[in-house]
């Protein structure tokens, strides 16, 4: 396998894991907003 595989391979999962980690962020910021708000 070449370096160029390898780095392809690497940014592509850094990629979607970023992509995941935002996804999971936004669904934490939106429970927290939803409790919040529900507990004024």
């Amino acid at each position: 396998m070449s370096d160029g595989d390898s780095n392809t391979l690497i940014s592509f999962f850094t990629i979607s894991f970023g992509c995941r980690l935002a996804d999971f962020l936004e669904y934490g910021d939106n429970v927290v907003g939803n409790s919040l708000d529900s507990n004024t």
